[in-house]
């Protein structure tokens, strides 16, 4: 048996994805590669996100995939912002890359006067502080470069908020699975 080490935040990452008849973090990760596995057979081999070939501008912003078949709390999507892809384990995880492509892409100075984002009267996408406007803490706040996105939402919903953002922010968003 081989022991790895990890930072605390990856390990809370890994924790949060843990589910009743899977309590433990090595199950965790065994459903993330056979996710992995299962996703990347589908379409040959994967192709890693750094290498992935520019898509063509005339596809749709949105959606390549239809997301209305899927079960609400299925995890892991695929998404694409300009030419980065995002292979995602849960919504957070999904936030996470996105604000993090945002924020070092240089796109903070046209973030900054949307924050905070809301998605209805009660609640933020995305702000300062992780409080929706109706004093509530974020139930699952993903963070990265002093901005936090409230995560605890269906994929569904949470690819339709996430592109309404980029789109705000003139970027293009596609949905690839």
């Amino acid at each position: 048996m081989r022991q790895v080490t990890l930072s605390d935040d990856l390990f809370a990452r890994l924790e949060a994805l843990t589910v009743p008849l899977l309590p433990t973090v090595p199950d965790v990760i065994g459903r993330l590669l056979d996710h992995y596995e299962r996703t990347a057979s589908k379409g040959g081999a994967a192709v890693p996100a750094a290498s992935a070939p520019a898509r063509s501008q005339a596809t749709p912003v949105l959606h390549e995939r239809s997301l209305t078949g899927r079960t609400p709390r299925e995890r892991g999507a695929t998404i694409e912002i300009e030419d980065h892809q995002i292979r995602a384990v849960s919504v957070r995880d999904m936030y996470e890359q996105a604000l993090r492509y945002i924020v070092d892409k240089g796109h903070s100075k046209r973030l900054k006067p949307l924050v905070p984002l809301r998605t209805s009267g009660q609640r933020y996408l995305i702000a300062e502080r992780p409080t929706h406007p109706n004093g509530h803490d974020f139930v699952v706040p993903a963070r990265y470069g002093g901005y936090f996105m409230e995560s605890h939402k269906d994929y569904r919903n949470a690819v339709k908020h996430l592109a309404q953002l980029t789109d705000k922010l003139g970027l293009k968003l596609r949905y690839l699975g």
